[in-house]
């Protein structure tokens, strides 16, 4: 009886060791083909070929370590030696962005704004951290169990000499948001996206009663002092940048007039045209509207709660 009790418990304990060694390694698995078929998709979307064996085993090997994310290795395929070699045109280039970033064709209205931003002079490189930035690409790489990491917006100075990398400044958080925003921008309402490049930084910063504020060059946003809850952070943000954005914009204009009313009414008229183009519901669009016809009044009686006095 004590032998077969001796020969039950030998054979349990191998039966664990057994399957605690062979989960791990058959997740390992299921995700390394997971991140597999990522890098053939890149392959497919980016370059327009199967994978050279080499090539598939290492970026697979780099993503599941989490050595890169998947914005990085998106990165080394779209400024590929390869890819940069075919000399793409611009309309060429997005509908690979499109493929590879959104994993569908381009819509019209997208595809004609980001044609109208890049001939304006935004860089590919620009164009490649507003779409690695987006949703839609985030959502690709969940589907393959992998990260997707972001990408700085890179601006180029006003003087061309060079390169600012560090327009946003924030939380990791703060980033992400920021970016997603002027992405909308930039696909939605191009003629304010361009606004932006006057800005010096946009900054995450403790406000007294408001969600952003401008002293001519910089921007400085709390995300505490959000109000609008059941609307996409992203898109309030957005509308915030262009409400900003105009104040940059026209800042010399109205600090030598001291129209201060005026100065808000514009911005907060550029602030509802955006909000428009976004799709924003009826009753952020009421409000802007609301406040547009009180900025006098707004102006006195403005407190950290007013907003949300309003809404209730």
């Amino acid at each position: 009886m004590l032998q077969n009790k001796k020969r039950f418990l030998l054979i349990l304990i191998t039966a664990i060791f057994l399957i605690s060694a062979t989960i791990p390694s058959t997740l390992l698995a299921d995700q390394g083909t997971d991140v597999q078929n990522f890098v053939i998709r890149l392959y497919e979307t980016c370059l327009g070929r199967s994978p050279d064996p080499g090539g598939l085993q290492n970026w697979t090997t780099h993503l599941v370590s989490g050595d890169i994310s998947g914005g990085q290795a998106a990165y080394g395929f779209i400024f590929s030696d390869e890819l940069i070699g075919r000399n793409l045109n611009n309309e060429q280039f997005l509908i690979i962005m499109y493929k590879a970033f959104f994993g569908r064709e381009p819509d019209p209205s997208g595809f004609s704004n980001w044609l109208q931003v890049m001939a304006r002079g935004e860089s590919r490189q620009q164009v490649f951290a507003h779409f690695v930035n987006s949703e839609e690409f985030a959502n690709i790489c969940t589907s393959y169990g992998i990260e997707p990491g972001s990408v700085k917006v890179r601006e180029t100075t006003r003087e061309g000499t060079g390169d600012r990398d560090d327009l946003i400044k924030g939380s990791d958080q703060f980033y992400s948001l920021i970016t997603r925003a002027l992405n909308l921008l930039a696909t939605y309402d191009p003629e304010v996206y361009q606004q932006y490049r006057l800005a010096e930084r946009i900054i995450e910063t403790p406000q007294q009663n408001a969600l952003a504020s401008t002293d001519g060059k910089n921007v400085y946003i709390d995300l505490s002092k959000r109000v609008f809850y059941d609307i996409e952070f992203e898109k309030e943000i957005a509308c915030t940048l262009s409400h900003e954005f105009n104040h940059i914009a026209n800042w010399d204009y109205y600090r030598d007039s001291r129209d201060y009313y005026g100065m808000e009414i514009m911005a907060f008229t550029q602030e509802y045209y955006t909000a428009s183009r976004l799709g924003m519901p009826a009753h952020f669009l009421n409000y802007i509207a609301w406040i547009i016809d009180n900025i006098y009044y707004l102006y006195h009686a403005y407190t950290p709660d007013y907003a949300q006095n309003i809404l209730n």
